[in-house]
Parts: structure tokens; C-alpha cells; sequence
């Protein structure tokens, strides 16, 4: 934001807003119990795990592309994959459900 001539950054803590934020990024929130969801609309190209596999946080679990950008996903959490959502070439819209970890 530019205010008498200087730049300053402006952000929101309500609840709502940071809810919004972790779907934008593609992290789960608290409430969402480890479920993973795409930051915005594009295309599945590569799943790196399945169902019953380990999984560290931030370790890299998926693979999407939109308009020629390759974006990797993290999972959210420590914990097991429990159900992939999605597959390879399925076109997935913001917010979406990918993967759901215990």
C-alpha cells in the first residue's frame, strides 16, 4: 500500500483471511485436517506418492501445470497419505481437494 509517499505492507489476521491464505497456497489448515488443495486451476501431470506411503512435511507429493508453469506441492504434514483425489491430466480448479493425510 503507498501512503504519503512510502510503501507499506498490509495484512489481515482474522481467521477467514488466513483460511483463504493456506487454500491459495495450496497448505492445509488446521480445520481441514491435512488435506491438500491446489492453489489454482490447472492440470495434474505427476503424482510422486500413493496411498499408504509415508509422508514428511514439505516433502514433495504432486506435480500440476498451468499455462506452461510446473508448480510442485508439499504435503502439508508429517503423516500418511490416505486418499489421492486426483489423477494424471485430470484439470483441477482452485481450491480443490488433491490429498488427504492422517
Amino acid at each position: 500500500m503507498l501512503a504519503d509517499g512510502f510503501y507499506s505492507e498490509v495484512g489481515l489476521s482474522d481467521s477467514l483471511s488466513a483460511r483463504f491464505s493456506a487454500r491459495r497456497s495450496g497448505r492445509a489448515s488446521a480445520e481441514e485436517g491435512g488435506v491438500l488443495l491446489s492453489p489454482m486451476p490447472a492440470t495434474v501431470t505427476e503424482l510422486l506418492v500413493e496411498p499408504g506411503q509415508a509422508v514428511a512435511a514439505g516433502q514433495p507429493v504432486l506435480r500440476i501445470e498451468a499455462m506452461k508453469m510446473v508448480m510442485t506441492l508439499p504435503a502439508p504434514k508429517d503423516g500418511v497419505v490416505i486418499e489421492v483425489a486426483v489423477a494424471p491430466r485430470d484439470p483441477v480448479l482452485a481450491g480443490q481437494r488433491l490429498m488427504v493425510f492422517e
